[in-house]
């Protein structure tokens, strides 16, 4: 009998395990990255992933995935080689030249958790540059980082680490990550100058366990009880 409860015990053990697994990824949310080919698009691609509006509006912008050799990313830019993983998105006007109002502009990507525990979703491994500097980074609806950039912020020049953020904030189903830039023009005036945001980062969360675990541990659990009457 001590044997059979040891055996069911394992079994239980091992099944909680399983169901509980490590975090598993749910999408690279880093900016120029391809998840069907898992590698970083083609420079010149627009970044489907993403949709950028001017903030306060529904104005949309383009958002170009584009190396340090294309002429519209500035040799101040962080190196392509510190985040390999991502590219710039290059925000492009209506002639595809990079020479963008002064303000500020929302990034934003979806994230559907439909076959993971929602509660156990976060970003891992958060890093982002901007020109000119990040304002808020939400998800759906709640800032996980917030600041008032200074008027002259510049960061676009290093990389800012955030680690792994927003445990707690996603939700079942469908979820808005958004990222909140400011663009300043050259001398940190009012004109037109380049903007753009370089993220890096992968949602990760546990799956749903599979039904066939979710049974195993009813069974296990009724014949334990049976045994023990």
């Amino acid at each position: 009998m001590q044997r059979f409860h040891a055996t069911i015990a394992l079994a239980l053990l091992t099944a909680a395990h399983a169901s509980h697994a490590h975090a598993a990824l749910v999408r690279n949310i880093s900016t120029g990255y391809d998840n069907f080919a898992q590698a970083p698009l083609p420079s010149g691609s627009i970044d489907t992933d993403y949709s950028v509006r001017v903030a306060g509006t529904n104005d949309l912008l383009t958002p170009l995935a584009l190396t340090q050799a294309d002429s519209r990313i500035p040799n101040s830019y962080v190196a392509d080689e510190l985040l390999p993983d991502s590219l710039w998105i290059a925000l492009v006007d209506s002639t595809g030249g990079n020479q963008i109002p002064t303000g500020n502009y929302i990034y934003e990507l979806t994230i559907d958790l439909t076959g993971f525990i929602a509660s156990t979703a976060f970003i891992s491994n958060l890093q982002v540059a901007a020109d000119n500097a990040v304002v808020d980074i939400s998800i759906n609806g709640t800032p996980v980082f917030n600041q008032v950039p200074e008027q002259t912020a510049e960061e676009f020049r290093e990389v800012r680490e955030l680690g792994d953020s927003g445990l707690g904030l996603f939700q079942a189903g469908t979820n808005h990550i958004t990222i909140e830039t400011r663009n300043t023009g050259f001398g940190f005036g009012n004109g037109p100058s380049p903007s753009a945001l370089r993220l890096s980062g992968i949602v990760e969360a546990t799956p749903v366990p599979e039904p066939t675990s979710i049974a195993f541990l009813a069974i296990a659990g009724v014949t334990l009880a049976r045994r023990r009457r």
